[in-house]
């Protein structure tokens, strides 16, 4: 996870190709992908979702990646649609009722 933090998408890559768990998680639930989506590195999300991150994995309060991103790049942005046409759930609400679609 430190390096898609570091946006060090060679290193990615490698682990990667050692077949890391791209679905491994945090003490507060978040994956790679959560990382990634924070970091705001389109290639890196890319890469883990050919890997096979979970496109709806949930941290500890229930936010999926997308719901990451429409918080932080709003729903016009290349990632949210990209992880949309990976057909992240819209309408996955988290812990306090909300879900990506109401953020629009």
């Amino acid at each position: 996870m430190f390096s898609v933090i570091e946006k060090n998408i060679e290193i990615v890559k490698y682990l990667l190709d050692l077949n890391a768990d791209v679905n491994i998680h945090d003490k507060k639930g978040f994956t790679a992908l959560h990382f990634a989506v924070f970091a705001k590195e389109l290639e890196i999300i890319k890469l883990l979702v050919e890997a096979g991150a979970k496109i709806d994995a949930i941290d500890d309060q229930g936010n999926t990646p997308l719901w990451r991103a429409m918080m932080t790049t709003g729903g016009d942005s290349e990632i949210s649609k990209y992880l949309i046409s990976k057909e992240a759930d819209l309408d996955k609400k988290n812990k306090h009722g909300v879900s990506p679609r109401d953020l629009f």
